[in-house]
């Protein structure tokens, strides 16, 4: 068959609009890498395997595999500091990426952000061709993939308690928008509760103290 104008009366092409051209781009959201702490599949036929985000663990774990995703959990003890790495990166060339901690956990509230540092985006370093002319490498940095830290100090209020870190990557020349971001991430952090310590001034364990008959003998404990 061929083409036929069934119009009546044909328009003028010459009075026409010019061409519309379209131009479609496809927008793929950063993904996250090790060392990022991954999602843990735990029971059911596939115990054991990890997973970069929830919805993938959930989907695979719980529903095929009839076991528990769990979220990554860290633990530290009172006087130490936990940290954790996210790494994360895009297949679309030449784009940037940033990674964002939230301030509060979905399930678990997270510390408060005064007592955490989060260090700043951290580029990766790659050679290129001497854009010079020159016969050797160049070192340069770039934003893809990109690297973000995530520290926190507990102290004794903090004994026994569950926080989360949550965060997010994410294109910042297209922003928070759900085809340039991932979806949350979590971490858990648990504080573990440990046993007192006798400190200084007290006596060490087993020493002797010698007193006098009439003498009143008086030592100091701290913990």
């Amino acid at each position: 068959d061929y083409p036929v104008n069934e119009l009546l009366n044909p328009p003028d092409i010459s009075r026409s609009d010019f061409p519309l051209r379209v131009v479609v781009t496809v927008r793929m959201p950063p993904q996250f890498e090790a060392p990022t702490p991954r999602y843990v599949c735990e029971g059911g036929t596939l115990a054991g395997n990890t997973y970069r985000a929830r919805t993938p663990c959930i989907i695979t774990c719980e529903a095929e595999g009839g076991g528990v995703c769990r979220t990554p959990r860290l633990t530290v003890e009172i006087g130490n500091c936990v940290s954790f790495t996210a790494r994360a990166s895009n297949r679309e060339p030449g784009s940037t990426i940033s990674i964002k901690f939230l301030t509060e956990g979905p399930d678990v509230v997270s510390p408060s952000p005064s007592r955490v540092t989060i260090g700043p985006d951290e580029p990766t370093p790659t050679f290129i061709a001497d854009p010079d002319g020159g016969e050797g490498l160049v070192e340069i940095f770039v934003m893809n993939p990109i690297t973000k830290t995530w520290t926190f100090c507990p102290n004794t209020v903090d004994a026994g308690r569950l926080y989360q870190a949550c965060f997010v990557a994410y294109n910042p020349v297209i922003g928070l928008t759900p085809e340039a971001t991932t979806e949350v991430n979590c971490v858990e952090i648990e504080v573990l509760v440990t046993n007192p310590l006798f400190d200084n001034p007290s006596p060490a364990n087993g020493s002797t103290i010698e007193g006098y008959v009439g003498c009143p003998v008086n030592f100091q404990m701290a913990s």
